[in-house]
């Protein structure tokens, strides 16, 4: 399932499509939630190429966190930007006109909070499910 909105903010121009329980597309772009962690499908490269210990590489969860983050998702995003990722994406807070994102997923049971994916704390102090 594939769900397009469109942002407000001027510094992304296009349709956002969600790709999974913790990244985005917007264009071009990809943007990925800073702290969290959430299952990647098997059949994704970055499971085949990138394995890494305690990665969640499963088609039913990864659908499940997608969808999840599909329904978090609304016309108007806010994004801060912290830095890019070792795969060049985009790590940013994004909110929602319903949730701070990556708070949603943690909530959600859909997402794993990654403490050395979280720059400057900024999702630990937001989300109270992080520390679960």
């Amino acid at each position: 399932m594939i769900v397009l909105f469109l942002l407000a903010a001027a510094a992304l121009s296009g349709p956002v499509r969600v790709i999974d329980g913790d990244t985005r597309r917007a264009g071009s772009e990809r943007i990925r939630l800073l702290g969290i962690d959430a299952a990647d499908n098997p059949t994704n490269s970055r499971c085949r190429r990138f394995p890494k210990p305690g990665a969640i590489c499963d088609r039913a969860r990864s659908a499940e966190a997608t969808a999840s983050l599909s329904a978090a998702m609304t016309p108007h995003l806010t994004i801060e930007r912290v830095g890019r990722d070792r795969f060049g994406r985009e790590l940013a807070v994004v909110w929602s006109s319903k949730a701070n994102l990556s708070c949603w997923q943690l909530r959600g049971h859909q997402a794993s909070y990654r403490r050395q994916r979280d720059d400057g704390r900024r999702i630990a102090r937001a989300c109270p499910d992080a520390a679960r």
